[in-house]
């Protein structure tokens, strides 16, 4: 049996958080719809914060499921070598960050670092 890790940390590095918000945002739709019978008092005491918060946590799920569908055509385009990137090992896309020695640049698809 053959595990690529590279490929399961670039996989984490570029659906982790687009999957995490896409769930959360599903979790509080769903948590927040409206129940069939809302007969206690604090159903109907929170009921006009849910009517706020639930097209909130719509739009929250949307822009996961926008952002996940985004890295899943980069990867696409990546593999199939149609994407032109600034990594000079694999032609990946760089995600730029500061850091304690200053600024850095990391490739999404390979982790390889370079400075500036």
């Amino acid at each position: 049996m053959n595990m690529d890790i590279t490929a399961i940390e670039r996989h984490l590095r570029l659906f982790g958080l687009p999957t995490f918000i896409t769930l959360m945002g599903i979790a509080g739709m769903v948590l927040l719809s409206e129940p069939a019978e809302a007969v206690s008092i604090a159903s109907s005491a929170f009921s006009p914060v849910a009517n706020v918060l639930f097209p909130v946590s719509a739009a929250l799920a949307f822009t996961g499921l926008v952002w996940l569908s985004w890295s899943l055509w980069q990867l696409y385009r990546w593999k199939n070598g149609n994407l032109v990137g600034e990594c000079h090992n694999c032609g990946g896309v760089m995600s730029h960050k500061d850091g304690r020695y200053g600024t850095y640049r990391v490739c999404k698809m390979c982790g390889a670092k370079r400075e500036g």
